[in-house]
């Protein structure tokens, strides 16, 4: 296909003019989440520590350059995967499996679930990894994968307080991701009636509910992570028994438990900002990608040259992967059916005043709208 046939088809795809849209809206995102990732870093600097002694002040000053210049950037390139993650799967239809064990099953088996695992696994661990090398705040530090006993042995024993340290973003990432699809709290929700949304209007609203959803969440993460790193231990250690040669370490015993509750409080405050972050990244991506039909005071469709035929597509375009776009086709239908806004009565005149042989414009738009009634 010609450069010439790729542009004119464009001027009628109702989805690519709408990407566009959606496009410069997400990109108030970005500026939340950097927003949020200077929040973030602070947050990360008075983590709970065993240290009584440090001089928090001073280690803050000697930090400022560390936290602008690392960990600003990195936590914003995870909150960034984030939003990446949640423009891949633009889903505005309820599920159609009629059991929970169903929707479980398929949740999770689904190349949807493994993509929002491994986006939210890069941003914890990310998150986890800049925690661990840029702060104090730990026992431990990056290199204190072992530990020296004090009975003699050829090889050093793995240091399973940070074997442990690791496995939570694991853990959490994949939590996450199972409440998220299994409850399909990702769904766009569309008020009926509703054509424009303002996102001053909805950015704070539910900050209580998102508050609340990440202390329930963390009181999960909590209680089932020691337990699902008991049941599968063993079967860490023997899966990364090749690592564990390379390292020169002790490959024939799996240390036993060594975590301090200091450990465990400060894992604790990690999960929950992790979770809260995610929390308001997600609440902030449906609001701008719910705004609707309206890009200001003009229907999308007022972009193309043929903004009927332009509509048109988008009303028949059924490919699963554009459910939010054929959404927001529907939206502008009833806006310019209903609106007395210049922009709407211009296009509903058009609409009105139409002549083609080859097709007909009301019958076209009567049998898209029959047919999603049925």
């Amino acid at each position: 296909m010609t450069t010439f046939s790729r542009e004119f088809t464009k001027v009628y795809d109702y989805q690519a003019l709408f990407n566009k849209v959606l496009n410069k809206r997400l990109r108030f995102v970005l500026n939340i989440n950097l927003i949020l990732s200077f929040i973030l870093a602070l947050v990360y600097e008075f983590m709970p520590t065993a240290n009584s002694n440090s001089d928090t002040n001073h280690s803050i000053w000697q930090s400022i350059p560390v936290l602008i210049c690392v960990k600003v950037p990195t936590i914003f390139f995870t909150l960034s995967v984030i939003r990446q993650v949640r423009k891949q799967f633009l889903i505005v239809e309820y599920s159609h499996h009629k059991t929970l064990g169903a929707q479980i099953y398929y949740s999770i088996l689904s190349f949807q679930f493994l993509i929002n695992w491994l986006g939210y696994l890069i941003s914890s661990w990310l998150i986890f990894g800049v925690v661990i090398v840029f702060t104090s705040k730990l026992k431990f530090n990056l290199s204190d994968y072992y530990i020296l006993s004090k009975e003699y042995r050829q090889h050093p024993i793995i240091n399973d307080q940070w074997v442990y340290y690791w496995y939570n973003p694991v853990f959490i990432s994949f939590f996450y991701t199972c409440n998220q699809l299994i409850f399909q709290r990702q769904r766009l929700n569309f008020e009926i009636g509703n054509i424009r949304n303002k996102p001053q209007n909805y950015l704070f609203k539910h900050l209580p509910i998102l508050l609340g959803n990440s202390l329930g969440l963390n009181l999960f993460v909590i209680s089932l992570t020691p337990i699902t790193y008991w049941l599968v231990k063993y079967y860490i250690y023997k899966s990364f028994i090749l690592i564990i040669l390379i390292f020169r370490l002790d490959s024939d015993i799996i240390p036993n438990n060594n975590t301090s509750w200091i450990t465990y409080l400060q894992l604790s405050y990690l999960s929950f900002f992790i979770i809260l972050s995610w929390e308001v990244v997600n609440h902030v991506f449906n609001v701008y990608a719910t705004i609707g039909c309206l890009d200001g005071n003009k229907p999308i469709s007022s972009y193309s040259t043929d903004p009927l035929n332009c509509l048109l597509s988008g009303l028949r375009d059924v490919d699963p992967n554009y459910q939010l776009s054929r959404l927001t086709a529907f939206q502008e239908l009833a806006y310019l059916a209903t609106s007395s806004d210049k922009e709407a009565l211009k296009l509903r005149f058009k609409i009105f005043s139409f002549r083609s042989k080859k097709l007909n414009a009301w019958t076209s738009l009567l049998e898209e709208c029959a047919l999603k009634h049925k």
